[in-house]
C-alpha cells in the first residue's frame, strides 16, 4: 500500500513538471500570456491561471491587487495571493528568453498597495500573501510597497492588521515556507510586521529571504520590517545578505521574534542601519521565545537608536551572553 502511494505521488509530480508552463505579464496588454507578444495585462489574471510548477514572468511597471476610486474594506482586503509551487519573477524588459537575461534594477517591477486615492488611508491591507506554500514557491525581483495593515477590527496577528507588504500564514501542519529573492520591501505599515508577518497559526510559517532590502517600513507595535509569530509551532526563518534600513517600531525596529516554542532564526551577512525603536533598535526577542537558536553571522549594526538595546534586545536575561557571542564575527562592509 505504501509503495503504491509513493508511486502515485511520483507520477503526479512528474505530470506537473511535464505540464509546467510560463505565463507572461506586461502592463496594459490584453493577451492570453503565452509569450511576450501576447502577454496578460493584469498580474491577478495570471495568478488565477498558474498552478504548481508554473512560472510567471512580469515585465517592468506597476501592478495593483485591484483598482478602485473610493476603496471599501472588501477591496482593501485583496492581495496578490501567490499559489503553492509557483515562481513569480519580476525585472523583465519584456523581450527576454530566460530569467538570467533580466536586469532587475533597470526594469523596476512594482507591486503596489496604493489602489485608490494618492495617500495611504485606502491602500491594500497587505500587498502579497502566501498560505501553506512550500519552498518551491518563489517571489523574485520586485519592489513591494504601499501596504497599510490598519484594520482595527482584526485581532492581534491577523491578516489586515499585520504584514503590510507580505503576510505568510501556516494554517495547516505542513507549514508555509516561501522564498523571497532580490526584493525591495519599501514603505509599508502595519500594527505588527510592517514588511513581513509570519503567522504560525498551525504548522510553521517561515521565510527564506536572500539579497532583499527592507527600507522605511513601520509597525505601530512590533517588528518594523519583520515579525515572526508562533504559538506552539517552530519557526525557522533565514535572512541572507539582506539590508534593514530606517525601519521603525515600538519593539524591534527591524525584527521582532515572539514564539513560545523552539525556533531557529538566522541572519547571515546582513546589515542593520539606522533602525529605531523604544526597545531593540535592530531586533527584539521576547521572553516567551526559546531563543537559543537565534543568531547572526557576519552581520553589522550601525546607527541603530533605541531607549533600550541599541542593536538587539533580548528580554530573557539568560540569553544575553549568547547573542553577544553570536555577533562576534567580523562585520560586513556597508
Amino acid at each position: 500500500m505504501k509503495r503504491s502511494l509513493f508511486l502515485t505521488t511520483i507520477i503526479l509530480i512528474s505530470l506537473n513538471c511535464l505540464s509546467a508552463k510560463t505565463l507572461f505579464v506586461k502592463s496594459g496588454e490584453r493577451g492570453n500570456g503565452t509569450n511576450w507578444a501576447d502577454a496578460i495585462g493584469d498580474l491577478q489574471d495570471a495568478l488565477k491561471l498558474a498552478i504548481y510548477g508554473d512560472e510567471v514572468w512580469v515585465a517592468k511597471g506597476t501592478y495593483f491587487p485591484t483598482a478602485c476610486k473610493t476603496c471599501n474594506q472588501y477591496e482593501r482586503a485583496k492581495s496578490f495571493n501567490i499559489p503553492n509551487g509557483v515562481k513569480i519573477y519580476g525585472g523583465f524588459a519584456g523581450n527576454e528568453t530566460s530569467t538570467a537575461g533580466r536586469k532587475v534594477k533597470d526594469n523596476p517591477t512594482q507591486l503596489s498597495g496604493n489602489i485608490g486615492q494618492d495617500d495611504f488611508f485606502d491602500n491594500s491591507f497587505t500587498v502579497v500573501s502566501f498560505e501553506n506554500v512550500d519552498q518551491s514557491t518563489l517571489l523574485d525581483g520586485f519592489i513591494i510597497t504601499g501596504g497599510m495593515s490598519d484594520n482595527k477590527e482584526a485581532g492581534d496577528g491577523e491578516r489586515h492588521r499585520s504584514g503590510g507588504a507580505i503576510f505568510n500564514l501556516s494554517s495547516e501542519d505542513k507549514g508555509s515556507s516561501p522564498v523571497i529573492v532580490d526584493c525591495l520591501v519599501f514603505e509599508n505599515l502595519a500594527a505588527e510586521g510592517g514588511g513581513i508577518f509570519n503567522n504560525s497559526k498551525k504548522g510553521s510559517a517561515t521565510i527564506l529571504a536572500k539579497k532583499c532590502t527592507f527600507l522605511k517600513n513601520k509597525a505601530v507595535n512590533a517588528g518594523g520590517a519583520i515579525m515572526d509569530f508562533g504559538t506552539e509551532s517552530t519557526i525557522n526563518s533565514t535572512f541572507s545578505n539582506c539590508k534593514f534600513i530606517l525601519n521603525e517600531a515600538k519593539f524591534g525596529g527591524a525584527f521582532y521574534s515572539n514564539q513560545k516554542s523552539s525556533q531557529k532564526e538566522i541572519f547571515e551577512n546582513c546589515s542593520f542601519v539606522s533602525n529605531t525603536s523604544d526597545f531593540g533598535a535592530a531586533g527584539f526577542i521576547s521572553s516567551d521565545s526559546k531563543s537559543e537558536n537565534v543568531y547572526g553571522q557576519n552581520c553589522s549594526f550601525k546607527n541603530n537608536v533605541s531607549k533600550t538595546g541599541s542593536a538587539v534586545f533580548i528580554k530573557e536575561a539568560k540569553h544575553q551572553e549568547l547573542l553577544k557571542e553570536s555577533t562576534k564575527p567580523k562585520s560586513i562592509s556597508l
